[in-house]
């Protein structure tokens, strides 16, 4: 499984909504093409109905036309990233690849936060190591690809 977007998947992605999008739905940017609109994982209580939910969400969002995810790991004491994470691997068994999807997480909203954030082993779901997303090296080099 790819780590990352990349133009050929995101534009592959497009292809799939050819004649049901409307026209400049998707938009080429920084090499990429998103979407329009994008689905966020922010507020929700920290609890195993609501990552469900956001689970539910964001493949519902993605197999109708929205490939910008927004997390953080700060969103719910990292569940959101972790409720993507599964919605990511739901979606590769239905045939839609990490290379056709645009996540954007942030490592930490302030320097105070970064040096006490837990990182953990695995941040969604196996796909990406914590050394990646370690805040020192987030803050000194910001977070690429």
């Amino acid at each position: 499984m790819s780590q990352s977007a990349t133009k050929e998947g995101t534009l592959r992605y497009t292809k799939r909504f050819s004649g049901r999008a409307a026209e400049g739905y998707f938009r080429e940017t920084q090499g990429l093409v998103t979407s329009s609109l994008g689905i966020g994982t922010y507020l929700g209580q920290p609890d195993d109905k609501t990552d469900e939910h956001y689970t539910a969400a964001v493949v519902a969002a993605v197999e109708n036309g929205i490939n910008f995810i927004d997390a953080a790991i700060n969103y719910r004491f990292q569940r959101s990233e972790r409720s993507v994470g599964a919605a990511i691997k739901q979606l590769a068994a239905r045939g839609i690849a990490r290379e056709e999807l645009i996540l954007c997480t942030k490592g930490a909203t302030s320097r105070r936060m970064a040096r006490c954030l837990p990182i953990r082993t695995s941040i969604f779901s196996g796909s990406i190591s914590s050394r990646a997303f370690s805040p020192r090296r987030t803050l000194s080099r910001g977070v690429t690809a």
